[in-house]
């Protein structure tokens, strides 16, 4: 069964290949990966992928695109590690690209477990 360890897996396989480091911009780590974002001012689903192409509702706050952006990335990375697609696994990598545990566990040690 794939689950949550598979999928950080996924994303912080397509991180080091990619050798980004936290914190993550969404569209930079997606021009990396060779994929296009594109507006359009298409009503329904905000995001898909097209032929190495992230279409983005052009409406989208900026806060919202770098989730969305995100989930299809999640998307790439499960595709790219041989990992079966769903929007759970999507979501979950997504999350992963936006806050890396790697980097995050090292950021909580070197704080003494202080969020300040």
């Amino acid at each position: 069964m794939v689950g949550p360890e598979d999928w950080e897996g996924a994303a912080a396989e397509l991180l080091d290949a990619t050798c980004t480091v936290a914190p993550v911009n969404m569209l930079d780590l997606a021009a990396a990966c060779g994929l296009d974002v594109q507006y359009w001012s298409r009503t329904g689903a905000k995001t898909e992928i097209e032929t190495s192409t992230i279409w983005v509702e052009s409406r989208t706050r900026p806060e919202r695109m770098q989730g969305l952006v995100a989930h299809e990335l999640g998307h790439y990375a499960l595709d790219r590690a041989g990992l079966p697609q769903s929007e759970l696994g999507a979501t979950y990598v997504g999350g992963c690209l936006r806050l890396p545990r790697r980097e995050m566990l090292r950021d909580v040690r070197e704080h003494a477990w202080s969020p300040t």
